[in-house]
């Protein structure tokens, strides 16, 4: 008997001390686990703290341009942005794919070289930039034709005035996507020589009074495959009196390569063409004294030098 109770009791020891134990060693344990999840916590909120906030801001590509040349302006991280400044152009920003803004900002060959500001506003921001524009010497051209030609051209108002009606809604154009990745290419694959340069003063048959040349005129042989600067959509193809065969492709955000006094069209109205793709063959329609392309580039209404895109041979 005294056996019987002496064992039990042993054995009611063990299983107090068993549970004891337990009790420790689940105490013991809660602060580790613990721990464990909060270190998890504060590692997680480390890592997200650890990217750097997108700070508002504009920048422009360049201080300083020539008369002729083109400033891209891009804003980060603003909604809606405006740009205010005072040149005669009313620029526009386009949305990228990435949230940025873009706009292409044309310094016309006609404005006074010299100092000028631009501001771009959005909600809770403002900031002032500044850029210098720099003379270039346009040179002067003496240009002979035949009276015929001339009068049918430049000498018609009839002429001019169709130009006009044509290219005035084609140049307010601006599609809302980039259409081109690459960059740009000759629209002719040989190099003929350059018979009349961007933004010449031109004089024609001794007359008074001058016009300025909008863009190149490169001499190669009647019938040369005319190709596409670089891809976009047509948003002209047609016959002009002053022109001849002319397009217009729109490359996106209202920049414009055209294509004058070819002999024939290879493509219509909001054909979407690839870069180097043919467009037309060399010809000599038009205000033209034999066989050349006539090729500009611009930003909506204001012409800039061609060089920019396909080669610049200027020197500082």
């Amino acid at each position: 008997m005294k056996n019987s109770v002496t064992l039990t009791v042993f054995i009611s020891l063990i299983c107090m001390f068993l549970i004891v134990f337990g009790v420790v060693k689940i105490i013991g344990s809660a602060p580790e686990d613990t721990s464990s999840f909060i270190s998890s916590e504060e590692t997680s909120s480390e890592e997200v703290s650890s990217e750097d906030p997108v700070i508002p801001d504009v920048s422009l590509s360049s201080t300083e341009v020539f008369l002729g040349d083109m400033l891209t302006l891009t804003a980060t991280a603003l909604e809606n942005p405006k740009i205010e400044w005072e040149l005669d152009f009313q620029p526009n920003f386009f949305e990228n794919q990435d949230g940025t803004h873009t706009s292409f900002l044309p310094i016309s060959y006609k404005l006074t070289a010299g100092d000028y500001t631009l501001k771009v506003t959005a909600e809770n921001f403002e900031k002032t930039l500044t850029f210098t524009v720099k003379d270039y010497a346009f040179d002067i051209q003496n240009m002979y034709i035949d009276e015929e030609i001339a009068d049918s051209t430049v000498n018609d108002a009839n002429a001019d005035w169709e130009l006009y009606v044509a290219m005035k809604p084609v140049k307010a154009l601006s599609d809302n996507k980039l259409y081109y990745t690459d960059s740009f290419i000759r629209p002719v694959n040989q190099e003929g020589e350059i018979t009349t340069e961007y933004g010449m003063i031109r004089y024609v048959n001794d007359a008074p009074t001058s016009s300025r040349h909008s863009g190149i005129d490169i001499a190669v042989p009647q019938g040369t495959p005319v190709l596409a600067t670089n891809s976009g959509r047509v948003i002209l193809s047609q016959y002009l009196q002053m022109t001849g065969n002319t397009v217009v492709i729109e490359h996106g955000y209202g920049l414009k390569s055209i294509y004058y006094h070819m002999s024939e069209l290879s493509v219509a109205v909001d054909d979407v063409v690839e870069r180097g793709q043919e467009i037309g063959k060399v010809g000599s329609t038009g205000f033209s004294t034999g066989p050349h392309l006539h090729f500009s580039m611009a930003v909506n209404t204001v012409w800039v030098n061609p060089w920019l895109f396909i080669e610049d041979t200027r020197n500082g």
